[in-house]
């Protein structure tokens, strides 16, 4: 969901994940479940460079348990489960 919501561009869709850029490395992720597989080239992405990217140290399940519990809300977070605010490099 996060790499097309839009708050990217030049992410394009092949096989069953994505083929873009992070910083100056060309990159391909797929997700599968719960794990994140990622490429830079023939290499395995380093991985501070994807958690940083992807922001996967931003504790998700808090900052939604802080979200009021209202119809509204929910369905925000039923919508965006999974979207992730990208930190792209300068």
């Amino acid at each position: 969901m996060t790499l097309n919501s839009g708050q990217v561009f030049h992410w394009e869709k092949i096989g069953d994940g994505f083929y873009g850029m992070i910083g100056d490395r060309a990159v391909y992720v797929e997700q599968r479940g719960d794990i994140l597989k990622v490429r830079f080239g023939e290499m395995r992405a380093l991985p501070k460079v994807v958690a940083r990217y992807f922001a996967l140290d931003h504790p998700l399940e808090e900052i939604c348990a802080s979200l009021p519990r209202d119809p509204v809300m929910n369905a925000a977070r039923d919508f965006c489960r999974g979207l992730r605010i990208i930190r792209q490099p300068q």
